[in-house]
């Protein structure tokens, strides 16, 4: 039984040498895996983690953008279409003091207007109706967003108006307003 044993150590002697080389070459092999594979994967998976939440906020911008947009689609629908209201020959003074209403509306001084009608052609609309051309020539003392908002609630408006025309000048005596010569073009039923 000695004798087995002895055998045994002399085995375990010889095989702590290998054991201690199996266990040199796990332990390199772990480094190894550490210093390239896994540190690549750790940054890996940060990355996507990053790209995941980016994706998850433009998800729910998304979704709130279409709840928005379906809000405002609904809202569309609520409201009335928009008649449009074409002035005559005689109503050509009307039309001019509401253009000079919504001008002091918003903020702008008108110096003058002063329409004139195309004789060059008519146009005719499906009901068979003659429509005269206008053109209204506005000189204006106007801030540069007061125009803005002046010139889209006209071409917003109920009467068919279009900017044909639009030159801007600085005016010496005060910098935040500019003279506005604007011509609009719009048609009257005749």
């Amino acid at each position: 039984m000695m004798q087995k044993l002895l055998n045994y150590l002399d085995i375990l002697q010889r095989d702590k040498k290998k054991t201690i080389l199996v266990l040199i070459a796990v332990c390199v092999i772990i480094y190894l895996d550490f210093r390239f594979v896994v540190k690549a994967q750790v940054r890996a998976a940060a990355d996507a983690r990053g790209k995941i939440s980016k994706l998850k906020k433009d998800i729910e911008m998304t979704a709130k953008d279409m709840v928005l947009l379906q809000q405002d689609t609904q809202e569309d629908k609520e409201q009335p279409p928009k008649l449009l209201k074409i002035y005559s020959q005689g109503e050509i003074p009307l039309l001019l003091n509401e253009i000079s209403v919504i001008a002091n509306d918003n903020n702008i001084k008108v110096m003058e207007i002063n329409p004139s009608q195309e004789i060059k052609g008519k146009d005719k609309s499906s009901k068979g109706e003659d429509f005269v051309p206008l053109k209204i020539k506005l000189d204006l003392m106007s801030g540069y967003h007061d125009f803005g908002s002046f010139l889209n609630q006209l071409e917003n408006w109920v009467q068919p108006i279009f900017a044909e025309e639009i030159r801007i000048s600085r005016t010496p005596d005060d910098y935040l307003r500019q003279r506005v010569v604007l011509t609009l073009k719009t048609y009257v039923k005749k």
